[in-house]
């Protein structure tokens, strides 16, 4: 996007298609809030159409199954604009969601490990 016609002041992102940009896990909710109900720092999970992302971003309104998140983009400049979206609760926290715990592997069975390092004879007898 350039400038306006007869110059004039512009958005610093004005070339960016970010703020324009609706995540695929948008979702309106049925009913929604007229007015603003807070400003709460939160943790939104966003699904783009090439990958997924958790950007800090500020609760403005909220239902009880989805919350709407002001982003910002972390990438683009000082004072870029914001994006509203709408997400489901499950896609926003107030801290790190949890990641799964890794598997473990079962401990290797010390009797094959012992014969592999020759710690203990096999079945057989030496003569």
């Amino acid at each position: 996007m350039s400038a306006p016609p007869g110059g004039g002041w512009r958005y610093p992102d004005a070339g960016s298609a970010w703020s324009a940009t609706r995540p695929r896990n948008y979702e309106m909710p049925a009913h929604v809030p007229m007015k603003p109900q807070g400003d709460v720092p939160v943790i939104a999970h966003v699904v783009w159409d090439d990958r997924e992302e958790l950007l800090p971003g500020r609760a403005v309104r909220w239902t009880d199954s989805h919350v709407m998140v002001s982003l910002v983009d972390p990438d683009g400049p000082r004072g870029g604009r914001e994006n509203y979206v709408w997400l489901r609760a499950a896609d926003v926290f107030r801290t790190l969601p949890r990641r799964p715990r890794p598997v473990r592997l079962p401990a290797p069975n010390t009797s094959e490990a012992r014969n592999g390092a020759g710690g203990e004879r096999s079945g057989r007898r030496r003569a």
